[in-house]
Formats: C-alpha cells, sequence, structure tokens
C-alpha cells in the first residue's frame, strides 16, 4: 500500500490558527476532529494492517464557496488547521511521530 485517500470535511473555524476560542471549546473540537481522522484512516485501512510509514506526504485538496479574494487562505494557516486530522492519522498508525 503505497496510497491512501481520506476524505474529510472542512475543520471547524474555531481550530484556525487566527481564532481565539475560549480554551475548553477549542479543546472539544480539537478532540472530535481527532477521532474523525482516526476513525476514518481505519475505515479506509479496512482491516488491512497499519502501515506505520517512516515518512509521509499529505495532500489537502478543500474548496470553498467564496468568491471574495480575503476569504483564502495562506499556507501556514491551512497546516495549523488540518493539525488535530494530521494527529488522527498518526494515531490511526498511518506513519511515526
Amino acid at each position: 500500500m503505497t496510497e491512501i485517500t481520506i476524505v474529510l470535511p472542512l475543520p471547524s473555524p474555531v481550530l484556525s490558527p487566527n481564532a481565539r476560542p475560549h480554551w475548553r471549546l477549542k479543546a472539544k473540537v480539537t478532540k472530535k476532529h481527532r477521532n474523525d481522522a482516526w476513525l476514518a484512516a481505519l475505515v479506509e485501512l479496512d482491516g488491512q494492517p497499519r502501515p506505520l510509514w517512516e515518512q509521509a506526504k499529505i495532500s489537502a485538496v478543500w474548496f470553498r464557496k467564496t468568491d471574495l479574494p480575503q476569504h483564502s487562505i495562506d499556507q501556514g494557516n491551512a497546516t495549523g488547521w488540518l493539525k488535530s486530522y494530521e494527529d488522527g492519522f498518526q494515531d490511526a498508525g498511518l506513519y511515526e511521530n
């Protein structure tokens, strides 16, 4: 197995690096997203052994319904926004820490 495709919804705006939510709300949302990614990875593996790759390339593709350029997401913010999903993939055994 050299490639896995996992489809997840856009992360909550609460997880944006520019957001300033209460810590308890952010922790709750982070836990949910991490668990969602873990479960989606296990479903995608479908009983196959966990690859536990030493290195992995993660590509994120998303679509947002907006025509306004100020609503775009820069690369740095996107990385932080998707962190809880990446942690869930690691929890599922897709790659090493």
